[in-house]
């Protein structure tokens, strides 16, 4: 299993990883389906941002609320497809109990940087 952000309310039911190359160089990429193992419970996952260069998500059920870095408030609905900036700061506010996402990022292993708990959209709005 990748190591991901642990959201406290989700749950990955797929993930692959796949080495491939690029001008000489291997370069890891990984898909996940991840969704929600319990009901929202009020809390969000706080201020944090990811240490990837591509990152892809595309909604499968549900809906979901994020405050991002330099967009506000932003809805996420089934169809929906975001290409999220790499190192965007953002906080997941709120989602759906059927809320289930595709997505693919570079690398595989990315890291993420927790930024704290406290007032997430005072510290990005």
């Amino acid at each position: 299993m990748i190591p991901l952000l642990k959201l406290k309310d989700c749950e990955i039911i797929l993930s692959i990883a796949v080495l491939a190359s690029r001008n000489q160089q291997g370069v890891r990429w990984s898909a996940h389906i991840i969704r929600a193992a319990k009901p929202f419970d009020g809390g969000g996952t706080g201020l944090h941002q990811h240490d990837c260069e591509f990152q892809f998500v595309c909604v499968l059920n549900g809906r979901a609320r994020f405050q991002c870095e330099d967009q506000g408030e932003v809805t996420i609905r089934a169809g929906s497809c975001v290409n999220q900036p790499p190192g965007i700061r953002h906080n997941l506010i709120e989602y759906s109990d059927d809320f289930e996402v595709l997505e693919l990022v570079v690398p595989a292993d990315f890291g993420t940087a927790n930024l704290g708990e406290g007032n997430a959209k005072a510290a990005i709005g």
